[in-house]
């Protein structure tokens, strides 16, 4: 069994596809995911998923893969054990690159459209649902976030983030307080001030 690692590229709630080289033992010419290498021996997943992403992209340091999914695939070609991982890119220019010739952008609706119909990648068919249903969450729960370093413990540094705060935005929708001190680990002996 070959460990393959594959890694899917998604930017603004859709994914980029390509086609597979002509000299893939695999589904050659099928329209795919635009990275995939076999696992190194004694090479980590995280190793071999960065290496396959510095490969395709030499100037792109801050892409950070996501490991999702692990599964089995065998056919009459080949037996492998897949990790699917996935790369979220805000910048979508860096695809423009000769190497993914004919690579392009695709709806959810314009890859159902062409499911179970031979256009696309065997493992890309089984791998779709899932990647749906990460990219959909993901998208859902994608949040503007905004952290803040202060001391609690000095009045100056409280009313100059409120200051700046309150400059910055006219409203706040969430806050999530992080911060605290315990002088001692017992609540009953705390005041109500403290």
């Amino acid at each position: 069994i070959n460990p393959v690692i594959r890694i899917a590229v998604s930017t603004h709630g859709m994914l980029f596809l390509c086609n597979r080289p002509q000299s893939c033992i695999l589904d050659k010419g099928k329209v795919d995911i635009p990275m995939e290498c076999y696992l190194r021996y004694g090479e980590t997943l995280t190793a071999g998923a960065n290496r396959l992403l510095s490969n395709a992209f030499p100037k792109a340091s801050d892409l950070k893969p996501t490991f999702t999914i692990s599964y089995h695939f065998e056919n009459e070609q080949t037996n492998r054990l897949v990790y699917l991982f996935i790369v979220d890119m805000e910048d979508d220019s860096i695809l423009c690159d000769p190497r993914f010739k004919g690579g392009k952008l695709w709806t959810f609706q314009q890859i159902e459209h062409n499911l179970g119909t031979h256009f696309f990648s065997e493992c890309f068919e089984l791998e779709y649902e899932h990647l749906k249903q990460v990219i959909g969450i993901r998208e859902k729960y994608k949040v503007n976030s905004e952290f803040y370093k202060l001391d609690i413990t000095d009045e100056e540094s409280i009313n100059s983030l409120v200051t700046s705060l309150k400059k910055e935005y006219s409203n706040i929708d969430v806050l999530v307080n992080n911060a605290g001190i315990a002088l001692d680990n017992l609540y009953t002996n705390k005041s109500k001030s403290e």
